[in-house]
This record gives structure tokens, sequence and C-alpha cells, in this order.
């Protein structure tokens, strides 16, 4: 998990590279949630979700993914979901994420080393959102780990990997004792190939929305 020195990109929160064992079975998402499931959630369940994921700033339908919403909504979501099937769902931990979308790859993206072949893999448009599994999958065949939202974790942000677990599962304590912001994963909309790596992540406020923040959900097995 993480990048090493070496990669082009990197940048400090993905350090320092180390190994992580994950010994459970566990299950995630082939695509993201989309707007339509985000929508019958919201009318099924009441939740008071602000309305911009209706509108987040770019033209969508149904079947893109579910932008602008906050890890608190995102939380709500899963609640419901949960609830909803009877098994009990979650929201991937970093480790969970970054093995899913490396897909068995040690290459800075999943798909190779380099540009060249981007916009084969994730999307290119202006706005860098299109529906979901639009691109080829990975090896584990999951589809759209890289570009597109930015998908929220359960982990607490910490500015790098000093003390991360080493078993797959989420850190979900801060410095301080408080977890005011969490991690996501990755995400990169349009842009050049350093942010599609599979080590990037980032870190938001929980209350945070923005137009490229969306999810994809979890679970044990």
């Amino acid at each position: 998990m993480g990048s090493p020195p070496s990669e082009f990109g990197r940048v400090y929160n993905e350090s320092p590279q180390h190994r992580v064992t994950i010994d459970y079975d566990f299950a995630i998402g082939k695509f993201p949630v989309t707007r339509a499931e985000y929508a019958r959630f919201a009318a099924e369940s009441g939740y008071n979700a602000d309305y911009h994921w209706k509108e987040p700033g770019y033209l969508q339908n149904g079947n893109y993914p579910a932008g602008y919403v906050s890890w608190d909504d995102v939380k709500a979501y899963v609640r419901w979901l949960s609830d909803k099937s009877g098994s009990k769902y979650r929201l991937p931990s970093e480790a969970e994420y970054e093995y899913a979308e490396r897909a068995g790859t040690t290459t800075a993206n999943w798909w190779r080393d380099g540009a060249d072949a981007l916009c084969s893999y994730v999307e290119c448009s202006d706005d860098g959102i299109g529906p979901v599994g639009s691109h080829p999958a990975n090896a584990f065949g999951l589809c759209d780990m890289a570009g597109g939202v930015h998908e929220w974790t359960e982990d607490c942000w910490h500015r790098n990997h000093d003390g991360a677990p080493t078993d797959g599962t989420a850190r979900t304590t801060w410095w301080f004792g408080r977890c005011d912001d969490h991690a996501t994963r990755g995400g990169g909309g349009g842009g050049p190939a350093w942010l599609h790596r599979s080590a990037i992540r980032q870190g938001y406020f929980s209350d945070d929305r923005a137009n490229i923040s969306g999810f994809r959900v979890a679970r044990t097995l």
C-alpha cells in the first residue's frame, strides 16, 4: 500500500509504502453508487440530503455516479441499504480500496505506467465524469476505480500512512480523538495520469459536498 519514492507524481501522504495483509473475504461494488440508486434512497428514506446531488454542475442521467454527497450522506445511505437488504453494508477502507483498484498490479496506474493509454481507461471529457462502466474493468472486474468521482472511504484522514493498520481495516481514530475529516480514493476527473495512480488519496471534512465526491459500498463476507 502506498507509493515508492521513485513513482512519478508521488506526494508525501502516500508514504511510507508498506505491506498490508487482508485475511478475510470482502465484496466491493463493481461501480460507484449511481444517481438513480441514490435517488431511490432519498425518496424511500426521506433523508434530507442537500439538493445539489440532483444538480452537480454537469449533465448527467441515472447511470452516472452520484455526486455532491458528503461522508455523512453516504453513511446514511449505507445504513438504509443495510436495513433494506438485511445484509451489513459499509464503506470500504482505504486499504481495501487500494487493493481492489490495483487488482494485483504494482505499477502507478492499474493498467500500466505512463499516460499513453489514459483516455482508454478513464473519462477524459471536460468534466471528467461519465456513465459508470464506460471504460474497461480492471483484472478484478471493477470499473471506475480511477477517474470519475472521488470516493469516500471509512478511514479518518491522516497526513500519511504512519501507524496505519496492516490488516486491511479502516483507521477510525485521529490524533486528537476526533475524526472530522475522512479519506477519499480514486477520482481525478479528466486530469493527467498522475492523478489516476492507485496510491493517490485526499481528505475532506465529513460534511463537505463537492460535485465530484461519490462512493461505492463494500461488505465483509
